[in-house]
């Protein structure tokens, strides 16, 4: 019996050891073809109007609106940087009586005049 098992152990082995081996083919490396393209810069800047109007958010454009229909009522329109964010607090405090705006529609001027 000891045989038996031994021999069939041995054919195992031959066996296995004889039947072909797969071995993985390597894929091929992909190469990605890049095109150069030219690329034309261009130095124009937009008119100032365009330019401030285009980088205001929704809510600076409001107070610049507020800014501009309201102020301009009473006085000629002062130039934003004219003026310091410490000293447009009183001053819009103060021309705030002279109108209808509402203290947040007021932080919205002051947020437009004070922007940087």
């Amino acid at each position: 019996m000891k045989v038996k098992v031994t021999l069939i152990a041995v054919l195992g082995i031959v066996l296995y050891s004889c039947s072909p081996k797969i071995v993985p083919q390597e894929q091929p490396e992909k190469v990605v073809a890049i095109e150069e393209v030219a690329v034309e810069v261009i130095k124009e800047e937009p008119p100032q109007e365009v330019a401030s109007y285009l980088m205001l958010s929704p809510e600076l454009a409001e107070g610049k609106d507020l800014y501009e229909n309201n102020c301009a009522k009473c006085h000629e329109l002062y130039n934003p940087k004219k003026f310091t964010a410490e000293q447009w607090t009183p001053i819009l405090i103060d021309m705030q009586k002279n109108t209808d705006l509402t203290d947040e529609q007021r932080m919205k001027v002051y947020n437009y005049v004070t922007m940087k």
